[in-house]
């Protein structure tokens, strides 16, 4: 369904004000600040995706974080609670984390 100029300017109003109240501190902008676009006539979806940190013994997965994308241009954000809690979840991974083997596979294109 495709919408109006009225109803875009509704949601692009509406999304700004949410996204305003989720902004950092002014003075954290600088290096860790988010904001939205929107593009055509499509509106961001709410996917979970799983993230890795560190590699071999510090190897963390962290699954179900909540990640916003647009279908229409393929731009993802996470916002800026999502990010305090993964910088909670890396700080007490070894009270948080439950550990599960894991396989690893090294990808080979081919003729490289």
């Amino acid at each position: 369904m495709a919408l109006n100029d009225i109803e875009w300017k509704r949601i692009e109003k509406t999304v700004g004000a949410f996204v305003e109240k989720l902004r950092p501190a002014p003075h954290i902008r600088p290096k860790h600040d988010f904001g939205f676009r929107l593009s055509g006539q499509s509106l961001v979806q709410l996917r979970r995706v799983a993230r890795t940190f560190g590699s071999g013994s510090t190897l963390l997965v962290v699954e179900g974080i909540p990640m916003w994308s647009c279908p229409h241009c393929g731009e993802s954000y996470f916002t800026a609670q999502t990010m305090h809690e993964l910088e909670r979840i890396k700080a007490l991974r070894n009270s948080v984390a439950v550990e599960r083997p894991v396989s690893v596979a090294a990808f080979h294109q081919a003729g490289a």
